[in-house]
């Protein structure tokens, strides 16, 4: 297995990332939701070609998010969640936006999770 630095992002990068990050995230929500209604509401779900064919397009889109060196991290109350690496006093962060939001404004160690979300200080250096 190849061993990949991941790349870490400024709280600018990540920002202007979010154009491109957004759409990507909104697509997954859309096939997620056809995928939801699809299994919830046929009992013939295997071997089906549009539910194998939306789960290999919401791969792909992560497979994207994973290439530009985010992190998709999946829905909280239905909105997709997405991680980027960073530093912030010469420790490893995630920066963590969540797509009701315009921009990054929070972050969280990598143990912590989304529920140790902080915001982010105007003062700190990444």
């Amino acid at each position: 297995m190849e061993n990949r630095i991941a790349r870490l992002f400024t709280i600018d990068e990540a920002n202007k990332t979010l154009p491109l990050v957004k759409n990507i995230v909104r697509d997954i929500i859309s096939y997620s939701t056809q995928l939801s209604y699809l299994t919830e509401n046929f009992e013939e779900t295997e071997n089906n070609t549009t539910i194998e064919s939306l789960i290999i397009k919401i791969k792909e889109f992560i497979n994207e998010l994973n290439e530009i060196g985010c992190q998709y991290k999946g829905f909280i109350d239905s909105y997709g969640l997405v991680d980027f690496p960073s530093m912030m006093n010469d420790e490893p962060i995630l920066l963590c936006w969540k797509s009701d939001e315009t921009e990054i404004m929070f972050y969280h160690s990598e143990q912590d999770g989304f529920s140790g979300r902080i915001p982010i200080p105007d003062d700190k250096k990444f």
